[in-house]
């Protein structure tokens, strides 16, 4: 006994497979427009090339400047500064990429230093500057992986207080390729080769761990309690330089000291917790300080004319408003804080000028009066 077909039935199987073939031509068509848009689109857009910004590590837009120490400085094709290598390397060329943090960068150190070496070489000097601000040895790792083909002769890396802020985290905070402060950091096969994924995966919210050390200065790691006038730090690795920056402390007269670690990253305050004691070259604490707390020192106290003068909003009651060096603040104000012996006798010297004050120069060196705290204590 033979059954007829059931119309019904060959009609729900017709549009079962209808559904079936549509969905898998939708999902089809947008694998398809992911790898279009992953591929074609984003590229156009973003202006900057798809492996180039996998890669993830550079100073901005090839072609464009940067706002920083290094004006004038235009960004080379591989989104870096300095001169990007390009084919095979010639017989008489030496190539140099660099590494590190801001320090790399920064003041048109790539094009000052290629420059020189040019002019002391009978060979061609091309440098690439891979270090820019913010960079750790996670970055320089990875970016020395993607420009290792260029071939270069030499690599100088210099890293600093970027690799401390990434360490002093909370342990549970803590990730071992340093993800937990650069999204960047994180890598593996689909982060390494998918736009869409390397922008969702650097797009999600998260809250970035709290360091010791924040990007506006440095902070203490532990209570310093009942300890004023207690050692913080030597200072025991700087350059002497004749021109102030501000990332320098002034030490004489036309003296400077140039130390890229704690001192660079300390704030001003009208109210600090240490003192910079220039002929000891040692931070030392003036009151207790409590952990995280920044550690901030009275810039006028090494400073008699600062090279970047600005307004202070500290908003405290002996707040000196604007922070311009010891030469801009009066006798009165000086006296309540620690004030070096190169910044006395420049008082002592401009006042020796005038006619009129010349016979109160020799106690200005003093400055012991109410409110002064000599040798930084209370």
């Amino acid at each position: 006994m033979t059954t007829k077909p059931n119309r019904h039935s060959k009609k729900r199987l017709s549009l079962s497979r209808r559904l079936q073939f549509s969905s898998a031509a939708a999902i089809g068509f947008g694998l398809v427009a992911m790898v279009a848009l992953d591929i074609l689109l984003l590229p156009l857009v973003m202006k900057i090339p798809r492996e180039l910004y996998l890669m993830g590590f550079i100073a901005a837009i090839p072609g464009q400047g940067i706002k920083s120490e290094s004006q004038g400085v235009r960004i080379n094709s591989l989104g870096m500064t300095g001169t990007a290598p390009s084919g095979p390397k010639w017989e008489n060329e030496i190539r140099i990429l660099t590494l590190g943090g801001s320090v790399m960068m920064n003041r048109n150190m790539t094009e000052r230093l290629e420059a020189k070496l040019n002019d002391a070489s009978s060979q061609k000097v091309q440098i690439l500057g891979a270090g820019l601000s913010g960079h750790d040895t996670r970055s320089s790792v990875i970016k020395f992986d993607y420009l290792a083909r260029y071939d270069f002769d030499y690599v100088l890396i210099y890293h600093g207080i970027n690799d401390l802020w990434n360490n002093h985290v909370a342990p549970d905070e803590f990730r071992i390729d340093y993800s937990h402060r650069c999204p960047w950091n994180r890598r593996n096969v689909i982060l390494d080769n998918s736009l869409l994924c390397r922008l969702a995966f650097n797009g999600w919210p998260r809250t970035k761990p709290q360091t010791v050390v924040n990007g506006s200065g440095f902070k203490s790691a532990e209570t310093l309690s009942k300890n004023l006038g207690d050692l913080i730090h030597k200072i025991d690795q700087y350059q002497i330089v004749t021109k102030p920056t501000y990332q320098t402390i002034q030490i004489g007269q036309d003296l400077h000291l140039e130390e890229l670690g704690i001192i660079a990253s300390m704030n001003h305050s009208c109210q600090p917790n240490t003192i910079i004691d220039t002929s000891s070259l040692t931070i030392r604490a003036i009151r207790d300080i409590a952990v995280g707390e920044d550690l901030s020192f009275f810039y006028p106290s090494t400073e008699w004319e600062m090279d970047r003068p600005f307004v202070c909003l500290c908003g405290t009651p002996q707040c000196i408003r604007l922070v311009a060096g010891a030469r801009y603040l009066s006798i009165d104000v000086l006296r309540n804080y620690f004030i070096n012996q190169h910044i006395r006798e420049l008082i002592a010297s401009a006042l020796a000028e005038s006619t009129c004050l010349a016979p109160f120069a020799p106690g200005i060196l003093d400055l012991s009066r109410p409110g002064y705290v000599p040798n930084g204590r209370a």
